[in-house]
């Protein structure tokens, strides 16, 4: 989660300027910037983002979403995550193609199982 410093307000929430939900990944071989990519669709946030797996071919990316109730679903290949600068809300190309995400809804989603 990353927080703003800006009032919460109806007008700042739906811009997505009070919390914003990504995730990153690190190096750990040596010094580097995070890289992340945000999680929220403009009007359409995610919120509390719970768990993270891959697949086991490590070809998709779920992300469980507990405050939503969803399961987000990433094609890992040629995810457009950025080291610097970005927005708050999700790279538009993502949600035009359903093959690179998509997002299961769900009642009660299994947390144990991600």
């Amino acid at each position: 989660m990353i927080y703003r410093r800006n009032p919460i307000t109806d007008g700042n929430i739906r811009s997505g300027w009070v919390l914003a939900s990504r995730f990153a990944r690190l190096r750990m071989d040596g010094p580097a910037r995070r890289e992340a990519l945000s999680l929220d669709p403009r009007g359409q946030a995610v919120a509390d983002p719970h768990g993270l797996a891959l697949t086991h071919d490590q070809s998709r990316i779920l992300v469980t979403a507990s405050g939503t109730h969803e399961l987000l679903v990433f094609r890992a290949a040629g995810l457009p995550l950025k080291d610097f600068g970005g927005t708050d809300h999700i790279e538009p190309s993502l949600l035009a193609d359903q093959d690179r995400f998509f997002r299961v809804r769900s009642a009660a989603v299994p947390w144990g199982c991600v």
